[in-house]
């Protein structure tokens, strides 16, 4: 966060509970058991509310963008093993660098980066 008066930064604001909930309830939402939809469409469902993150995470980094991010990447793990029926906790089959990489989800820690700064 950038302090009005001195154009410094400083540490201290972070979004609330609330947001943070909000949004790992819609990444929840959009990947319930009952989803049948091709992977494509999952993804850009998912990549979707990495705008709402943006918004969220405009001012605001740190501890909040990393525990949106972990939530996500294990929500969209299970999803994977539960639709390719694989047993056990499926990190070897859906490796962080995957599910964010070749898999085509967003992390929320990519989708700040272009976020520009208002002074």
């Amino acid at each position: 966060m950038y302090s009005p008066r001195t154009g410094g930064r400083y540490n201290g604001a972070q979004p609330s509970k609330r947001a943070v909930a909000s949004i790992k309830d819609s990444i929840r939402q959009r990947l319930r058991p009952g989803n049948q939809a091709p992977w494509e469409e999952v993804a850009r469902d998912l990549n979707r509310t990495c705008g709402m993150v943006r918004l969220l995470f405009l001012w605001f980094g740190g501890e909040a963008r990393h525990d949106v991010g972990t939530s996500s990447y294990h929500t969209v793990r299970c999803f994977l093993r539960r639709r390719h029926k694989v047993a056990g906790p499926g990190y070897r089959q859906f490796p962080m660098q995957d599910v964010f990489g070749p898999l085509g989800v967003l992390s929320p820690e990519s989708c700040t980066r272009f976020v520009l700064r208002i002074p």
